[in-house]
Formats: structure tokens, sequence, C-alpha cells
């Protein structure tokens, strides 16, 4: 009725799945020869070929966008981690400073009434005392070298270098290991979020 008088039909496959065909119509009885059919077929194998690639990269610009996505909310997932643990420290070492460090500091001065009221013919007791008060100051020492790792005021007052630089110098004072810092003037470069978290991959580091 069309006036085919000669059909041929080749597959058109994606990872080994048809999605489609090639069909071509002559009007005469046998036109599609042997050769005519090879080159049909490649010409079939090259549409294929050329549909998987675009499915391809249509897969990998998806998964790309995913990535990228994935990503962002690591991003900010990370970033919501550090503020959290800021604040935490920053709550830490208030209370250290403000509760801690004022009830040693009354403990110490409990301390140095009792020595006052121990006869004096009692030296061991004065003794006891004294190192009493020793081993308070050294706590009221590590309460206070606690709150300056936990809040390091010294970044928002001098800057990252003069905070690296009495980090690294109170690590080598405190474990008395040798340390060399040589570093340039870092002002100005990062953010003060940055500036937070460059300290403490320092900290970390010297841990």
């Amino acid at each position: 009725q069309r006036g085919y008088r000669a059909s041929a039909a080749f597959p058109l496959r994606v990872n080994n799945r048809v999605v489609g065909s090639l069909t071509l119509y002559a009007g005469e009885p046998g036109f599609f020869t042997d050769e005519e059919v090879r080159l049909l077929e490649s010409l079939a194998n090259d549409v294929s070929f050329a549909l998987e690639s675009q499915e391809r990269d249509a897969r990998r610009r998806q998964t790309e966008e995913a990535l990228q996505e994935s990503e962002g909310r690591l991003r900010y997932l990370a970033a919501q981690l550090i503020d959290s643990q800021e604040k935490e420290r920053n709550r830490i070492a208030l209370d250290l400073h403000d509760d801690l460090g004022q009830s040693l500091m009354v403990l110490t001065m409990h301390l140095r009434a009792i020595a006052r009221l121990v006869p004096s013919d009692r030296g061991d007791i004065r003794d006891y005392c004294t190192q009493a008060l020793d081993y308070v100051h050294d706590i009221i020492e590590n309460v206070r070298r606690l709150s300056r790792d936990l809040r390091p005021s010294l970044l928002e007052d001098l800057g990252l270098a003069a905070a690296l630089r009495n980090l690294a110098e109170t690590f080598s004072s405190y474990h008395g290991i040798p340390v060399s810092l040589d570093m340039d003037d870092l002002g100005g470069l990062f953010t003060m979020q940055e500036e937070i978290n460059i300290y403490r991959i320092f900290q970390e580091s010297l841990t």
C-alpha cells in the first residue's frame, strides 16, 4: 500500500540493552544486499556507540553534580562541627577560669591562713602547708594553660603568628622539647574562622 518492497531493521543498543531500531525501506525487492547490510549494521553500531556515549556523559554529569552537592553538605557540616567545638571550648575555658580558677585561689588563701595559725614549733605542719600550696599553684598554672589552649585570646588580640609562636614556646617549656619556628607574618591573609582552624591544626600537630 505504501510502496515498500524491501525493509531492513537494525537494533540500537545501549549497554547491551535494545533501546530502539534503525529501520529502512526500499521501493524495489532485494534492495538490501549483503554489502548494504554490512554498511547499515556498521551505521547502527556507530549510532549505538553515540547513544551510549551520550548516556555515559549524562550519568557522569549526574554523578559530578551529586558529588558537588555532597561536598557542599560535607563542608557545611564540617563548619558547623568546628563552630560547635569552638563554642564548647570557650564554655569550658570560661568554666575553668571562672569557677575552678576562683575555687583554687580560695583554697590557696585558706592554706595560707592555716599556715599562719600553725605554732612556730610545728615545722612539719608548716612544711606540709608549703608543699600543699606549691601543689595548688601547679594546678592553677595547669588550669590557666588549659584555659589558654581552649580559648586562644592571643589569636584575637595579637593575630595568628603571635598565637602560634606562643603555643610553640609554651609547648617547648612545658614538655622540655626544643621547638624551632620559622614563620612569616600572617596578618590579614585569613578570616578569623580560618585562623582558628589553622591554630587548631598546629595545636593538634604538636600534641
